[in-house]
Formats: structure tokens, C-alpha cells, sequence
């Protein structure tokens, strides 16, 4: 040894090993991310000197083999987008957040109580909510509450200002990627604001005066 009192250890068994030259990419020995890593690179300097057809003959193989090594390594991220892309979590998730964007766009857009009700109405069945129960100023919506409801599902109170109030039933067994239950109430709170619902009141009773003026107009005609 060349200092005295000390020894030169030996590499460990797993050591990480750089392959001087082109290939500079770190390969563990007998590794199989490091056989990946040194094939990629030969590809990479291989398909330079090859024409368009040669490349796509080359490719072909080397990314089913790739895809195979990948799938042999077991990681528990790939089983759970694998799980995600074919298992319809993605398109869920997608249709889900559609379904948010319509609800808030029309919520906003609705020009009176009777109109947001029917919204609220149509997005709780899209979302799997039941029994919903509204009450906007003019409009109230009373569902008639069976026990197998009470039973397997749970209730989700929202309180808005005026009086005003959204309740609806979650099912037990709705079990989703996402939170509709959440998500809905989160759009209900921050839509029907004081004064988006002093602003439904008002046109609400301008047409419900409008209606009985026509209906008095009518009757005298």
C-alpha cells in the first residue's frame, strides 16, 4: 500500500460503472436499467448512419423489447397507470371535470331561480348525487326521502345567505377517483354567492309580476 496503516478497499458488487467514449450514460453491471441505458445510446449512434425505412424496421423491435424490460422491472408506478389508462380512471376523471365546467358555466349563465334549479337538478343525476333539495328565492325543490336512502347514504347540508339552500344525499357505495360530493358543493358555494342570488331574486319576481300582469290582461281581454 502506498500509505501505511491503510488498505485499498475493493469496488462494491453493485458499483455504478461509466462506459468511456459515445457511451457516457451510468449503467449498473449486469443491471437491467443499465443494459437499457447502453442499448438506447448504441441505437441513438447507430440510426444515424441508417435511412428512414432501416429506422422504423429498428425501432419497431427495440421498443417492444423496451417496453418488455420496463414491464419486467415491477414498479408499482407503472401497474398504476397502467391500471389509469386502461382502466377508464382517465376518461373518468376527464368526464368528471367536464361535467364541473358545464355545472359552473350554466349556473352563472341562468337568468332566474327556475333555471337554476333545473341545473343543479340535471348536474346532482350526472354526478350520482340523490335526493337533492334546493330552495333559491322563488324556487324550491322537495324530493320525497325513502328509508333504503337514509340508510346507505349521507347527507351533505349547504347553507346560502338569503335563506337560501342546497342539500343532497351522498351513497355509500359511490366510491369514485374523484369527490363529486366536494366538487359540487365547492361550485354551489362559490357560484351562488349573495349576490348572484339577489340578482335571481330580482329577475325572478320581475317575472313572476310580468306573468300575473299578462295572465290579468288576459282575463279582462
Amino acid at each position: 500500500s502506498l500509505f501505511p496503516g491503510h488498505r485499498v478497499l475493493p469496488p462494491p458488487a453493485k458499483s455504478v460503472t461509466y462506459v468511456p467514449g459515445l457511451f457516457r450514460y451510468p449503467c449498473a453491471r449486469f443491471g437491467p436499467l443499465g443494459i437499457l441505458s447502453l442499448l438506447a445510446t448504441s441505437f441513438a449512434v447507430i440510426q444515424i448512419w441508417m435511412s428512414a425505412g432501416q429506422r422504423i424496421l429498428l425501432t419497431v423491435p427495440f421498443v417492444f423489447y423496451l417496453g418488455f424490460k420496463v414491464s419486467s422491472l415491477r414498479y408499482p408506478e407503472f401497474n398504476v397507470l397502467g391500471e389509469a389508462i386502461l382502466g377508464g380512471r382517465i376518461r373518468q376523471w376527464l368526464r368528471h371535470l367536464i361535467l364541473l365546467r358545464i355545472l359552473e358555466g350554466d349556473l352563472k349563465a341562468a337568468k332566474e331561480s327556475t333555471s337554476a334549479l333545473e341545473v343543479l337538478e340535471k348536474a346532482a343525476e350526472q354526478l350520482g348525487l340523490i335526493d337533492l333539495n334546493v330552495r333559491l328565492p322563488g324556487a324550491i325543490s322537495l324530493p320525497i326521502v325513502t328509508l333504503p336512502d337514509l340508510a346507505s347514504s349521507y347527507l351533505v347540508r349547504i347553507d346560502l345567505p338569503g335563506r337560501c339552500w342546497v342539500n343532497f344525499r351522498v351513497p355509500v357505495h359511490l366510491k369514485r377517483t374523484e369527490n363529486p360530493a366536494s366538487d359540487f358543493a365547492a361550485i354551489v358555494i362559490r357560484t351562488l354567492n349573495s349576490q348572484r342570488l339577489e340578482k335571481l331574486e330580482q329577475t325572478t319576481e320581475a317575472n313572476q309580476l310580468l306573468h300575473a300582469a299578462t295572465l290579468l290582461s288576459d282575463q279582462s281581454g
